[in-house]
C-alpha cells in the first residue's frame, strides 16, 4: 500500500532537509523546526534518520516519534526505489523480503532526542 501524497510531501521535506524536524500540531499540521536535539516530553515529531536491516541493508528513513514516551517510534517510513514504504505496510514482504530480513531493525536519528532510552 503506497504512502498517500499528503504524507509523502512531509516525508520528502524531512528527507530533503535532514537537519530539520516536523513537530505535530493539534490542528493536524506541523511546524518546521531546526533543533540541536529534539526535546523530551514535547509531543510527536517527524525525524530524518537511517534504518539498518538485519541483512545489513541501510535505508534512508523518516520516523514518527513520540517524545512523551522517551523516543518511541510510532511509525518508520523508508525511501526505497524512489518511493516511500511504511514499516507497517501489509505488503512489506513483497518489497523487502521475509519478516526476519526486516525486523528487528536498528535505527539512528539525524537530530538526536533528549531522553532517548533506545539509543546511547
Amino acid at each position: 500500500m503506497p504512502v498517500d501524497q499528503d504524507l509523502a510531501k512531509w516525508l520528502n521535506l524531512v528527507r530533503a532537509s535532514p537537519l530539520f524536524v516536523l513537530k505535530d500540531k493539534a490542528d493536524g499540521g506541523a511546524n518546521v523546526l531546526r533543533l540541536e536535539r529534539v526535546p523530551e516530553n514535547d509531543g510527536f515529531y517527524w525525524i530524518h534518520g537511517q534504518t539498518t536491516l538485519p541483512t545489513g541493508r541501510i535505508l534512508v528513513s523518516v520516523f514518527h516519534v513520540d517524545t512523551d514516551s522517551h523516543g518511541e517510534i510510532c511509525a518508520a517510513y523508508w525511501w526505497i526505489d524512489g518511493h516511500w514504504v511504511s514499516s507497517q505496510d501489509p505488503n512489506l514482504e513483497a518489497t523487502l523480503g521475509p519478516r526476519e530480513s526486516v525486523f528487528p531493525f536498528a535505527w539512528e536519528f539525524t537530530v538526536p532526542l533528549e531522553g532517548d532510552i533506545h539509543q546511547p
